[in-house]
Protein backbone atom coordinates (compact mmCIF):
# COMPACT_ATOMS: atom_id res chain seq x y z
CA UNK A 1 0.00 0.00 0.00
CA UNK A 2 1.95 3.03 -0.87
CA UNK A 3 0.39 6.82 0.41
CA UNK A 4 0.21 9.25 -1.70
CA UNK A 5 1.29 12.65 -0.60
CA UNK A 6 -0.83 15.26 -2.35
CA UNK A 7 0.12 18.53 -0.08
CA UNK A 8 3.61 17.18 0.20
CA UNK A 9 3.84 17.50 -3.68
CA UNK A 10 1.61 21.17 -3.62
CA UNK A 11 4.86 22.29 -0.77
CA UNK A 12 7.41 21.06 -2.96
CA UNK A 13 6.13 22.80 -6.36
CA UNK A 14 6.20 25.95 -4.17
CA UNK A 15 9.47 25.51 -2.69
CA UNK A 16 11.00 24.85 -6.54
CA UNK A 17 9.32 27.61 -8.49
CA UNK A 18 10.96 30.03 -7.59
CA UNK A 19 14.06 28.40 -9.32
CA UNK A 20 12.38 29.08 -12.66
CA UNK A 21 11.58 32.65 -12.10
CA UNK A 22 15.35 33.55 -12.28
CA UNK A 23 15.90 30.90 -15.07
CA UNK A 24 17.09 31.58 -18.50
CA UNK A 25 16.31 30.55 -21.96
CA UNK A 26 19.38 29.62 -23.49
CA UNK A 27 20.31 30.88 -26.85
CA UNK A 28 18.92 28.86 -29.85
CA UNK A 29 21.93 27.13 -32.05
CA UNK A 30 22.87 29.51 -35.08
CA UNK A 31 24.73 28.93 -38.25
CA UNK A 32 26.12 26.58 -40.03
CA UNK A 33 26.17 23.78 -37.26
CA UNK A 34 22.68 24.02 -36.72
CA UNK A 35 21.69 23.80 -40.18
CA UNK A 36 23.91 20.23 -40.66
CA UNK A 37 21.87 18.68 -37.94
CA UNK A 38 18.46 18.40 -36.53
CA UNK A 39 18.65 20.84 -33.44
CA UNK A 40 18.16 19.60 -29.91
CA UNK A 41 15.88 20.43 -27.30
CA UNK A 42 17.08 23.61 -25.14
CA UNK A 43 17.59 23.47 -21.57
CA UNK A 44 13.75 25.30 -21.36
CA UNK A 45 12.49 23.73 -24.10
CA UNK A 46 13.05 20.48 -22.48
CA UNK A 47 11.87 21.89 -19.10
CA UNK A 48 8.46 22.43 -20.75
CA UNK A 49 8.12 19.40 -22.22
CA UNK A 50 8.59 17.71 -18.48
CA UNK A 51 5.85 20.01 -17.12
CA UNK A 52 3.66 19.03 -19.69
CA UNK A 53 4.36 15.47 -18.94
CA UNK A 54 4.03 15.32 -15.50
CA UNK A 55 0.06 13.66 -15.76
CA UNK A 56 2.74 10.10 -17.30
CA UNK A 57 4.85 9.15 -14.98
CA UNK A 58 6.99 7.14 -17.35
CA UNK A 59 7.32 10.13 -19.84
CA UNK A 60 8.25 12.66 -16.75
CA UNK A 61 11.02 10.20 -14.98
CA UNK A 62 12.82 9.44 -19.07
CA UNK A 63 12.46 12.97 -19.84
CA UNK A 64 13.75 13.67 -16.52
CA UNK A 65 16.75 11.28 -17.06
CA UNK A 66 17.73 13.05 -20.17
CA UNK A 67 17.81 16.36 -18.79
CA UNK A 68 19.98 15.37 -16.07
CA UNK A 69 22.75 13.66 -18.63
CA UNK A 70 22.48 16.89 -20.77
CA UNK A 71 22.49 19.68 -18.14
CA UNK A 72 24.08 18.11 -15.46
CA UNK A 73 24.97 21.67 -14.59
CA UNK A 74 22.05 23.53 -14.83
CA UNK A 75 20.36 25.88 -12.29
CA UNK A 76 17.69 23.67 -12.84
CA UNK A 77 18.67 20.66 -11.43
CA UNK A 78 17.16 20.36 -8.22
CA UNK A 79 13.18 20.97 -9.82
CA UNK A 80 14.78 18.31 -12.25
CA UNK A 81 15.54 15.48 -9.51
CA UNK A 82 12.53 16.63 -7.50
CA UNK A 83 9.90 15.76 -10.43
CA UNK A 84 11.94 12.40 -10.90
CA UNK A 85 11.33 11.49 -7.58
CA UNK A 86 7.86 12.07 -7.94
CA UNK A 87 7.41 10.18 -10.96
CA UNK A 88 9.39 7.27 -9.83
CA UNK A 89 7.27 7.87 -6.36
CA UNK A 90 3.97 7.28 -8.72
CA UNK A 91 5.61 4.65 -10.59
CA UNK A 92 6.61 2.50 -7.27
CA UNK A 93 10.12 2.36 -8.02
CA UNK A 94 11.61 2.59 -5.11
CA UNK A 95 15.62 3.00 -5.86
CA UNK A 96 15.35 5.06 -8.06
CA UNK A 97 13.14 7.40 -5.98
CA UNK A 98 15.42 6.66 -3.07
CA UNK A 99 18.44 8.32 -5.68
CA UNK A 100 16.25 11.43 -6.47
CA UNK A 101 15.22 11.86 -3.69
CA UNK A 102 18.71 11.70 -1.83
CA UNK A 103 19.97 13.66 -5.07
CA UNK A 104 17.29 16.44 -4.62
CA UNK A 105 17.99 16.77 -0.36
CA UNK A 106 21.84 17.15 -1.18
CA UNK A 107 21.16 20.09 -2.83
CA UNK A 108 18.93 21.12 -0.44
CA UNK A 109 19.35 20.41 3.00
CA UNK A 110 16.89 19.26 5.47
CA UNK A 111 14.05 20.28 2.95
CA UNK A 112 11.41 18.66 5.37
CA UNK A 113 8.81 17.71 2.06
CA UNK A 114 11.59 15.83 0.58
CA UNK A 115 12.31 14.24 3.45
CA UNK A 116 8.51 13.07 3.75
CA UNK A 117 8.95 11.55 0.95
CA UNK A 118 11.87 9.83 1.66
CA UNK A 119 10.49 8.83 5.04
CA UNK A 120 7.11 6.94 3.04
CA UNK A 121 9.52 5.25 0.29
CA UNK A 122 11.60 3.91 3.63
CA UNK A 123 8.32 2.65 5.69
CA UNK A 124 6.55 1.46 2.86
CA UNK A 125 10.05 -0.64 1.80
CA UNK A 126 10.31 -1.83 5.61
CA UNK A 127 13.29 0.03 6.17
CA UNK A 128 11.81 1.67 9.72
CA UNK A 129 14.78 3.06 10.77
CA UNK A 130 15.86 5.61 7.76
CA UNK A 131 12.29 5.89 7.81
CA UNK A 132 12.27 7.44 11.69
CA UNK A 133 14.80 9.31 10.99
CA UNK A 134 14.08 11.11 7.92
CA UNK A 135 10.44 11.82 9.74
CA UNK A 136 11.88 13.02 12.44
CA UNK A 137 14.42 15.24 10.33
CA UNK A 138 11.61 16.31 8.81
CA UNK A 139 9.12 17.55 11.17
CA UNK A 140 12.27 18.96 13.12
CA UNK A 141 12.15 21.31 9.92
CA UNK A 142 8.45 22.09 9.90
CA UNK A 143 8.78 23.49 13.16
CA UNK A 144 11.45 25.60 12.38
CA UNK A 145 9.91 27.16 9.00
CA UNK A 146 8.91 30.51 8.57
CA UNK A 147 6.02 31.31 6.71
CA UNK A 148 7.31 33.17 3.34
CA UNK A 149 5.21 36.65 3.92
CA UNK A 150 2.57 36.57 0.27
CA UNK A 151 1.73 33.24 1.82
CA UNK A 152 -2.12 34.00 3.78
CA UNK A 153 -2.01 31.95 7.11
CA UNK A 154 -4.86 29.67 6.84
CA UNK A 155 -3.17 28.18 3.75
CA UNK A 156 0.10 27.99 5.60
CA UNK A 157 -1.62 26.57 8.01
CA UNK A 158 -3.75 23.66 6.28
CA UNK A 159 -0.29 22.85 4.17
CA UNK A 160 2.07 22.11 7.62
CA UNK A 161 -0.74 20.86 8.91
CA UNK A 162 -1.30 18.37 6.14
CA UNK A 163 2.22 17.74 5.86
CA UNK A 164 2.54 17.56 10.04
CA UNK A 165 -0.13 14.51 9.69
CA UNK A 166 1.62 12.75 6.93
CA UNK A 167 5.20 12.34 8.83
CA UNK A 168 2.77 11.67 12.05
CA UNK A 169 1.47 8.64 10.03
CA UNK A 170 5.07 7.84 8.56
CA UNK A 171 6.03 6.82 12.40
CA UNK A 172 2.72 5.33 13.26
CA UNK A 173 3.61 2.71 10.74
CA UNK A 174 7.15 2.72 11.62
CA UNK A 175 6.49 1.55 15.39
CA UNK A 176 3.72 -0.74 14.04
CA UNK A 177 5.81 -2.60 11.78
CA UNK A 178 8.53 -2.57 15.04
CA UNK A 179 5.40 -3.73 17.57
CA UNK A 180 4.69 -6.55 14.78
CA UNK A 181 8.65 -7.81 15.02
CA UNK A 182 8.55 -7.87 18.78
CA UNK A 183 7.41 -10.97 21.19
CA UNK A 184 3.44 -11.05 21.06
CA UNK A 185 3.84 -11.27 25.28
CA UNK A 186 6.11 -8.84 25.58
CA UNK A 187 6.17 -5.30 27.21
CA UNK A 188 8.40 -3.91 24.55
CA UNK A 189 5.20 -5.14 21.59
CA UNK A 190 2.15 -3.60 24.03
CA UNK A 191 4.81 -0.17 24.17
CA UNK A 192 5.71 -0.07 20.65
CA UNK A 193 1.13 -0.33 19.94
CA UNK A 194 0.44 2.23 22.60
CA UNK A 195 2.91 4.98 20.55
CA UNK A 196 1.47 3.35 17.27
CA UNK A 197 -1.83 4.10 18.22
CA UNK A 198 -0.72 7.72 19.88
CA UNK A 199 1.44 8.58 16.59
CA UNK A 200 -2.17 7.53 14.01
CA UNK A 201 -4.90 9.51 16.31
CA UNK A 202 -2.52 12.82 15.90
CA UNK A 203 -2.36 11.95 12.15
CA UNK A 204 -6.01 12.06 11.90
CA UNK A 205 -6.30 15.43 14.38
CA UNK A 206 -4.76 16.98 11.50
CA UNK A 207 -6.30 14.90 8.26
CA UNK A 208 -9.76 13.35 9.49
CA UNK A 209 -10.23 12.45 6.07
CA UNK A 210 -6.98 9.86 6.24
CA UNK A 211 -8.19 6.45 5.99
CA UNK A 212 -4.75 4.81 6.21
CA UNK A 213 -4.28 5.97 9.53
CA UNK A 214 -7.75 4.70 10.64
CA UNK A 215 -7.30 1.26 8.71
CA UNK A 216 -3.52 1.20 10.80
CA UNK A 217 -5.19 2.42 13.75
CA UNK A 218 -7.94 -0.44 13.94
CA UNK A 219 -5.22 -2.94 13.42
CA UNK A 220 -3.44 -1.28 16.40
CA UNK A 221 -6.07 -1.04 18.51
CA UNK A 222 -7.04 -4.72 17.60
CA UNK A 223 -3.65 -5.92 18.37
CA UNK A 224 -4.14 -4.16 21.86
CA UNK A 225 -7.26 -5.76 22.30
CA UNK A 226 -9.35 -2.23 22.05
CA UNK A 227 -12.20 -3.98 20.05
CA UNK A 228 -14.38 -1.25 20.40
CA UNK A 229 -11.76 1.39 19.15
CA UNK A 230 -10.65 -0.94 16.56
CA UNK A 231 -14.11 -1.30 15.05
CA UNK A 232 -14.66 2.71 15.25
CA UNK A 233 -11.35 3.21 13.36
CA UNK A 234 -11.76 0.44 10.64
CA UNK A 235 -15.49 1.90 9.82
CA UNK A 236 -14.01 5.65 9.41
CA UNK A 237 -11.84 3.71 7.02
CA UNK A 238 -14.61 1.86 5.02
CA UNK A 239 -17.00 5.35 5.28
CA UNK A 240 -13.75 7.32 3.64
CA UNK A 241 -14.00 4.83 0.51
CA UNK A 242 -10.44 5.22 -0.14
CA UNK A 243 -7.83 2.43 -0.86
CA UNK A 244 -8.16 1.17 2.76
CA UNK A 245 -12.17 0.55 2.54
CA UNK A 246 -12.29 -3.42 1.17
CA UNK A 247 -9.21 -4.27 3.99
CA UNK A 248 -10.61 -2.28 6.53
CA UNK A 249 -14.24 -3.81 6.39
CA UNK A 250 -12.89 -7.67 6.06
CA UNK A 251 -11.18 -6.73 9.38
CA UNK A 252 -14.89 -4.97 10.68
CA UNK A 253 -16.56 -8.02 9.96
CA UNK A 254 -13.88 -10.95 11.51
CA UNK A 255 -14.00 -8.91 14.37
CA UNK A 256 -17.46 -9.05 14.59
CA UNK A 257 -18.05 -12.45 13.99
CA UNK A 258 -15.60 -13.14 16.56
CA UNK A 259 -18.40 -11.04 19.10
CA UNK A 260 -20.95 -12.55 17.68
CA UNK A 261 -19.76 -16.04 18.52
CA UNK A 262 -18.40 -14.94 22.22
CA UNK A 263 -22.07 -13.53 22.68
CA UNK A 264 -20.29 -10.17 23.07
CA UNK A 265 -21.68 -8.13 20.42
CA UNK A 266 -24.65 -6.67 21.81
CA UNK A 267 -26.81 -4.63 19.45
CA UNK A 268 -23.65 -3.47 17.50
CA UNK A 269 -24.24 -4.07 13.94
CA UNK A 270 -21.42 -3.24 11.36
CA UNK A 271 -24.52 -1.16 9.28
CA UNK A 272 -25.05 0.68 12.14
CA UNK A 273 -21.17 1.38 12.74
CA UNK A 274 -21.15 2.66 9.15
CA UNK A 275 -23.70 5.40 9.69
CA UNK A 276 -22.35 6.67 12.81
CA UNK A 277 -18.58 6.56 11.18
CA UNK A 278 -20.16 8.50 8.63
CA UNK A 279 -22.31 11.14 11.12
CA UNK A 280 -18.98 11.56 12.72
CA UNK A 281 -16.82 12.32 9.52
CA UNK A 282 -19.33 14.81 8.19
CA UNK A 283 -19.73 12.30 4.82
CA UNK A 284 -23.72 12.10 3.44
Amino acid sequence: MKKVFALVTVLLVAFFMFMFANAQEQPAQTGTAAQEKAPELTEMQLIHQIQAALANPTETARLCEEFLTRFATSQNIAFIRFQATLAYQRLNNFDKLEEHGKATLALIPGNPAILAILANGYVENNKVDEAEASADQALSAVNNMVKPAEMPQEQWDAQMGELKGNLYSTLGYVHLQRASKSDKAGKDRENELKKTVELFEKAIQLNKMDDISYYRAGISYALLNKKDESLASYAKAVAIGQTTAAMAKSDMEKIIKTLQDAKLIGDVTYDGLIAKAKQELGIQ
